[in-house]
């Protein structure tokens, strides 16, 4: 390959001594072609997870950016140039999840090393475990999970990874500090030179996953080099770029500030999770993270370069699945039917979604409705252990309105219809808004779907309800793409929550800067 040449003088390839270079070298031959025929799965056109930009970006910013005075041992560049070359080989897949990628290419390798004879060959059992788990690491699973804890065996902190294990090397591998390295490595190919020739301008808006590709190149078209200076990453900005769409500046700023402080963030998370005092050394102390351009304003440059705040936390949510054979069939009736609606939807007064998933089938599938009533009632009949509990079920909208009625039936509880607050209420009588709950003493909310907790929050607040609802029931649950629209007390919310589906994400933007609009007004098709 072209690459080769300037490849093989790197630091972290000429370090690899003995036969570690050659048995490195053998699985490069094999997989580095395969990783540049890019994903089968076509004509969505993703950012490049390949060999020649990607894989080659990374082994340049580990030698040239990332460690400073690096003391690894020739196994340990061999396991690292592996787990580099292999991390995101999942990417290739006909039927891979981007949400999960780093934990599918970490169980190919594993389910690959049996039958590959060239992995076989080449590497040890304990060595393939070792790069498995670095894989699995240098990108969160974003699985949903019922709670946090489970969530972290596909993180840094998974207790599997731990600071040294032995792989039959004279010496014990660094296996957290080392993914660390790929994880922060992996982060920083920011810029241009990972976009390739691919054609940018025949991604479909209309297509989710390309819509997200399609942002993630607009992030890359902002930067065109990444340098260190002492303790500081200098992104040096496309100014040819930032001049020739000068009518969008705002949004180019808005990416680069977004790019700037992810990285904060992750290096700050790698640091805290793999360095320890012994390797302190050898990690390139990276304190910032900062910008160069001649085209942006000095205002701008600075405001960028002296904040050194980290990405605004958001809250966790983890909202818990009722049943996974629900949540099967459900997602069935969802694709089979095509009730996933393309289009552009209003959720809340500042919030607007890609996508409409139509519930009326699911509810009046007799199938499905039973499977939902049946769980949701077995679940709340232990909630009622105590019968001195004024308890009632509450309807959210009309969807849910017809489960509410036969699980209040089902457990001789009352029931009623409530109008989210941000709904329209010329539809709605003024008994349908007024509801006295005071005489009730735990509230059951019924809802058909939830994303940014935000028609739930403002409801619970009108009705002055928070301290009585012990309970929410969601038919789905869709996790928004941007997590600025949850409701201050989404975890609050989310803590009592349950929903029978959680595989169909939202895509949410801001009405004010949404780019599907009339004169500057947002347009949406339930408008």
């Amino acid at each position: 390959m072209k690459i080769d040449k300037e490849l093989y003088n790197l630091f972290c390839i000429k370090e690899m001594k003995g036969d570690y270079f050659a048995r490195w070298e053998a699985i490069k031959n094999v997989y580095a072609p395969k990783l540049d025929e890019g994903p089968i799965y076509r004509p969505v056109a993703y950012t490049y997870h390949d060999y020649t930009h990607h894989c080659f970006n990374i082994y340049k910013i580990v030698s040239k950016d990332i460690l400073y005075m690096p003391s690894l041992t020739a196994q340990e560049w061999f396991i690292l140039n592996t787990a580099i070359l292999l991390h995101d080989f999942s990417m290739t897949f006909i039927n891979f999840d981007r949400l999960k990628h780093s934990k599918q290419s970490a169980e190919w390798l594993m389910d690959s090393i049996e039958n590959d004879s060239v992995l076989r060959q080449n590497l040890s059992n304990d060595e393939a475990e070792v790069i498995a788990l670095i894989i699995m690491a240098h990108s969160d699973c974003k699985e949903k999970r019922e709670n946090k804890e489970k969530i972290s065996e596909y993180t840094l902190e998974n207790p599997e990874i731990e600071d040294k294990m032995e792989c039959g090397g004279a010496e014990a591998v660094r296996v957290k500090f080392l993914a660390g390295i790929l994880r922060t490595a992996d982060e920083c190919d920011v810029t241009r030179n990972r976009l390739g020739t691919a054609e940018f301008d025949k991604l479909d808006d209309r297509d989710s996953e390309q819509r997200y590709s399609k942002e993630q190149w607009l992030q890359l078209k902002c930067f065109k080099s990444l340098d260190r200076n002492q303790d500081r990453l200098i992104l040096t900005v496309d100014d040819s770029y930032v001049k020739k769409y000068v009518d969008k500046g705002d949004e180019i700023r808005s990416r680069i500030k977004k790019v700037v402080s992810k990285l904060r963030k992750q290096i700050k998370y790698v640091r805290k999770q793999c360095i320890t005092k012994d390797d302190y050394a050898a990690m390139f102390l990276v304190q910032n993270v900062i910008i160069s351009s001649l085209a942006l304003s000095k205002k701008f440059i600075e405001e960028v370069n002296n904040d050194r705040e980290e990405v605004e936390e958001y809250p966790e949510i983890h909202v818990r699945l009722l049943d996974e054979e629900l949540e099967s069939m459900i997602v069935d009736k969802i694709d089979k039917n095509e009730l996933k609606k393309q289009g552009h939807y209003i959720i809340t007064q500042n919030c607007c979604e890609r996508d409409w998933i139509e519930l009326r089938d699911i509810v009046i599938s007799k199938e499905l409705s039973d499977g939902i009533i049946d769980r949701i009632t077995n679940e709340i009949q232990k909630k009622c252990n105590d019968a001195a509990d004024r308890m009632i079920l509450v309807a959210m909208e009309e969807n849910s309105l017809i489960l509410t009625s036969q699980i209040a039936y089902r457990l001789s509880l009352p029931f009623s219809y409530i109008i989210p607050c941000n709904y329209s209420l010329k539809k709605s009588s003024k008994q349908e808004r007024d509801i006295n709950f005071e005489s009730y003493d735990k509230i059951i909310l019924i809802t058909d779907a939830v994303a940014t907790f935000q028609t739930l929050g403002l409801t619970c607040e009108e009705h002055k309800i928070w301290d009585k609802v012990c309970a929410i029931y969601s038919i789905l649950y869709r996790e928004p793409s941007d997590k600025r629209f949850f409701h201050e007390n989404a975890t609050k919310l989310a803590a009592v929550m349950t929903t029978c589906c959680n595989k169909y994400p939202s895509e949410v933007h801001d009405r004010n800067k949404c780019k599907d609009n009339e004169n500057g007004k947002c347009i949406a098709l339930n408008k």
